[in-house]
C-alpha cells in the first residue's frame, strides 16, 4: 500500500511507526519506505534499527 501523507497531518497524526518485513522482502524496499517516512517528517524521524545478532539469538533460544 502507499504511504498517505494525511496520516501525519493534523492534531491526531501518527507519532510513531514500526516497520516489519519478512525475510524475503528485499532490503531496498524497506530502505525506500524508511526514506519516504523521513522525507514526510522533513528529517525529524529517528530511525532505530534492531541489533540483528541479539534478535537472532533470542529466536534461537525460543525454538529450543
Amino acid at each position: 500500500a502507499d504511504i498517505d501523507e494525511d496520516w501525519f497531518a493534523g492534531e491526531e497524526s501518527v507519532e510513531a511507526i514500526g516497520i516489519s518485513a519478512g525475510a524475503s522482502t528485499p532490503d531496498f524496499l524497506v530502505e525506500e519506505v524508511i526514506s519516504r517516512l523521513v522525507d514526510i517528517s522533513e528529517g525529524q524521524a529517528d530511525v532505530i534499527l534492531p541489533d540483528k545478532k541479539s534478535r537472532i539469538r533470542k529466536i534461537a533460544r525460543q525454538g529450543k
